[in-house]
């Protein structure tokens, strides 16, 4: 307990350092007493990114400190702010009301994001606005709201689940030439050629498309493109084929779900076609 109580002033004093930094006022102004609850502040801590799990829901805490102990318990009270873009489908919050116990710098909330296979536009964020803190003073809104991006993937990856037969269920690209987004289908994905690689056979286009390599890391399932430089790996099939060689690829391999999704960019098009996505709902061998 003696050592968590120093560790936890100590954590105190660098909380209250970080109000106190940018100020021209004199040094000795920002004395503040940890146990004296007229200097206490109060702030959102550092912003986690939201997992957003495929497979499951999936519990993410969000922390609020202050910068005194207290001999009681302290309730504190956030709310979901008007600049929220993340939709409510892709979350649940339990209790909007959040707790620090008595003795301690920190309490939290729960933010759980829910089990889905369609995900929030790049770009969404959940903020939340810290509203009240039981004998806590709050400050600006640097300090009083929190902007929660989002990252999907799966608890852990497994490259076998995303080797075998693949549909497409998304390739904008192909929907904006007017072909059908399933018209390379049915395609293949196979391990290799190296380690942590996969090949879609056929690349991802209609016509003389070549092999697509992807790096998918083991850790994250995060993609990047592993094929050769200058590799085709995309050519509209219609009535006049238009290589479109592409200039950068990343996403992500959901091994849990068995999909991989990536954006892809070229230099051939510009405006919304000048990156484009792709979507494989894959059947494991």
């Amino acid at each position: 307990m003696f050592y968590k109580y120093k560790l936890s002033r100590l954590f105190a004093v660098l909380l209250i350092l970080s109000f106190a930094i940018g100020c021209e006022a004199p040094e000795d102004e920002f004395f503040f007493d940890v146990e004296n609850q007229d200097d206490a502040i109060a702030q959102f801590q550092a912003s986690p990114v939201l997992v957003i799990n495929p497979s499951a829901n999936t519990d993410n805490t969000v922390s609020v400190g202050v910068s005194t102990v207290s001999n009681t318990d302290r309730s504190f009270q956030v709310s979901i702010s008007e600049d929220s873009s993340l939709d409510a489908s892709f979350f649940d919050i339990p209790s909007l009301t959040g707790v620090i116990p008595a003795g301690e710098f920190v309490g939290s909330i729960t933010v759980t994001t829910l089990q889905t296979n369609v995900f929030p536009a790049m770009g969404s964020s959940l903020v939340l606005d810290l509203d009240s803190v039981d004998g806590a003073n709050l400050l600006d809104s640097s300090t009083t709201q929190v902007s929660l991006g989002f990252t999907v993937e799966c608890p852990s990856v497994d490259i076998s689940q995303i080797v075998g037969t693949a549909v497409t269920t998304n390739n904008t690209l192909l929907a904006a030439f007017g072909l059908a987004v399933t018209a390379a289908d049915p395609r293949q994905v196979v391990q290799g050629p190296g380690e942590n690689q996969v090949t879609i056979v056929g690349g991802f286009g209609v016509g003389s498309s070549e092999d697509v390599i992807l790096n998918i890391d083991p850790s994250t399932g995060d993609i990047t493109d592993g094929s050769p430089e200058g590799t085709l790996i995309f050519v509209n099939g219609g009535a006049n084929p238009t290589p479109v060689p592409i200039t950068g690829l990343s996403g992500r391999a959901l091994t849990c779900i068995n999909e991989i999704s990536f954006s892809a960019n070229n230099a051939i098009f510009g405006g919304a076609l000048s990156s484009f996505t792709l979507t494989l709902s894959i059947t494991p061998n």
